[in-house]
């Protein structure tokens, strides 16, 4: 909305934390959430600053362009704002730590909010890459795809990675704007990792990320020996 001009003329330091508005409406597609950015401001006595006054629009407000009056100061400003398709991801909690014996599957539950202001459809299985905990992974191969035989993980072409298969469980993957849901997953782990080591993994949800932490136990047999 551009800058209000403020000016200090007490004797004492003066902050600046809310500026009035009044009619915040927008007209558009759908009914949007104008909301009033914070602004912070210390006007030292005797001094004038320009406060800048601006508005943000609530992140589940659908796409389209909105335009409408707010009165600043006494005075009526024309606001525009173009608000451009979005789709974000939450996910709850971001990091799980599991102990397992190699080649079982690992099953957990995330709970899952669309942030975005699109319907969101969860895929089938996303891909990640395993990496063994006694140095820092150096990156992790992210890819999404559905495989008709479920879950299922084999030696990733990466630099001393192994490929993992994370499946979604469920019949119900459209999110829309706004929702959450609790959603199973299944998580596969490789014979090829050892007993005995830890290992992490990185699997991506849209800019989101779970942090998955492994600890493979000894067979049965091995802790006999």
């Amino acid at each position: 909305l551009g800058y209000l001009e403020v000016r200090n003329l007490s004797q004492e330091r003066f902050k600046v934390r809310d500026v009035s508005l009044k009619n915040l409406q927008l007209k558009g597609p759908r009914s949007a959430r104008l909301e009033l950015a914070r602004t912070l401001a210390k006007i030292e006595p005797g001094e004038s600053v320009r406060v800048p006054v601006r508005l943000q629009v609530s992140s589940e407000t659908p796409p389209g362009l909105y335009d409408g009056l707010v009165e600043c100061d006494g005075k009526l400003r024309h606001v525009k704002a173009q608000v451009m398709q979005s789709w974000r991801l939450e996910l709850l909690p971001v990091a799980q730590s599991f102990k397992v014996r190699s080649k079982e599957s690992i099953r957990a539950t995330v709970r899952i909010t669309n942030t975005g202001n699109m319907p969101y459809t969860l895929h089938h299985t996303i891909e990640f890459t395993w990496e063994e905990k006694r140095c820092t992974p150096k990156s992790f191969l992210a890819e999404l795809g559905d495989t008709p035989n479920g879950v299922k993980s084999e030696r990733s072409k990466g630099e001393g990675g192994l490929k993992g298969m994370l499946a979604i469980k469920g019949r119900q993957r459209l999110l829309n704007p706004g929702e959450t849901r609790e959603v199973e997953l299944e998580i596969a782990v490789p014979e090829e990792l050892r007993p005995s080591r830890l290992y992490c993994g990185c699997v991506p949800f849209e800019q989101a990320r779970l942090q998955l932490d492994l600890e493979i136990l000894a067979d049965a047999e091995e802790e006999a020996k």
